[in-house]
């Protein structure tokens, strides 16, 4: 039975690379012992490689928590009904009103670049939120103004939980 010599696992026979960790395998070809990871012997014409185990490392693929994935969904919907009751709630003969469903479609826009690990989509809604506090507050909306600063932090709160795959750290 083959090992590999760098990490020591059994079964590595007829395989170029260890499925363990990635070390190229056959060259020189060398029966080795688990106990004798890290000690070949050589002679005078081989030539080995003390490559860095790090180097082998090939980049986490980005995967987002079922928590996250889900408010962003909810968010899109959220601003889709915001937009349409915008339209058809009177506000569109307004110019005012016009520039509240524009927001809100850019809202939408910026929260599709998050799904796409965009961190400027977090910066867009952050914004957009602010500006249509405003002006929902200047036409007269009362409380239900706030409910995008609430939005807000229920965002950045989903985008930090989770352990291995927080959103926060992922986003580019």
């Amino acid at each position: 039975m083959k090992y590999c010599p760098n990490c020591g696992i059994a079964g590595v026979e007829g395989k170029k690379f260890c499925p363990q960790c990635g070390q190229r395998l056959g060259l020189p070809e060398r029966q080795t012992e688990p106990g004798d990871v890290g000690h070949v012997s050589l002679q005078d014409n081989d030539v080995v490689s003390q490559k860095d185990p790090a180097e082998n490392w090939m980049p986490r693929k980005k995967q987002r928590h079922g928590c996250l994935t889900a408010y962003l969904i909810f968010a899109i919907i959220v601003n889709s009904a915001v937009a349409l009751w915008y339209l058809f709630g009177g506000l569109v003969e307004y110019s005012i009103g016009a520039i509240l469903i524009t927001l809100t479609i850019f809202n939408i826009v910026c929260v599709i670049a998050l799904l796409k690990w965009k961190k400027w989509g977090f910066w867009g809604v952050v914004g957009l939120t602010i500006v249509g506090l405003f002006l929902n507050l200047y036409i007269g909306l009362g409380p239900e103004s706030f409910s995008g600063l609430i939005g807000i932090g229920v965002l950045y709160w989903v985008l930090h939980i989770g352990k291995e795959n927080k959103g926060w750290p992922q986003l580019d």
